[in-house]
């Protein structure tokens, strides 16, 4: 597995906890687990690889996470944030979270940091995103009110002109 992961630590957390299935449900085998999940190898493999176009790792597709969560009987809270149902942290690490090293502690710490500042960053884009296509959107329709209020404002000083 330290082939396909540079290094364990800088999987997202998502993928780390896919990664911890493998490991729990086929032994470490990707094969085997693609085959519980019905997913193609190739896909689940991919998440324990970095991408050298965009030199992160990609995240889970939503095909794969369902299957994740019907095959396996996994909790989706567990599976994408690390929590339980009622909310209480079952993420492995977090258990052994008091037994690491300061150093490892703030390894983690920090890994998990830049991870946060990447999902921000993403959803700042999106919103940009959504933004701009919204205002294009709207604009025709802004342009178009526009003209008949100036159309109204003309007739107006007409009016009153005479």
């Amino acid at each position: 597995m330290s082939e396909k992961t540079n290094n364990v630590s800088t999987l997202p957390d998502v993928n780390r906890r896919i990664l911890e299935l493998v490991s729990e449900r086929a032994n470490g085998n990707v094969s085997e687990f693609s085959r519980i999940i019905e997913q193609e190898q190739q896909k689940v493999d991919r998440l324990f690889k970095v991408d050298k176009r965009t030199q992160k790792f990609p995240k889970p597709s939503d095909s794969i996470l369902e299957s994740i969560i019907k095959k396996l009987d996994i909790s989706k809270g567990w599976l994408l944030l690390g929590v339980s149902e009622g909310n209480q942290s079952e993420d492995r690490d977090a258990k052994s979270f008091k037994f690491l090293s300061i150093e490892e502690k703030l390894n983690l710490l920090y890994q998990q940091n830049l991870e946060l500042k990447e999902e921000n960053e993403n959803i700042k884009d999106i919103l940009d995103e959504m933004s701009l296509t919204m205002e294009i959107s709207l604009a025709p329709i802004l342009r178009h009110f526009k003209l008949k209020v100036d159309d109204k404002q003309s007739a107006q000083k007409n009016s009153s002109i005479s």
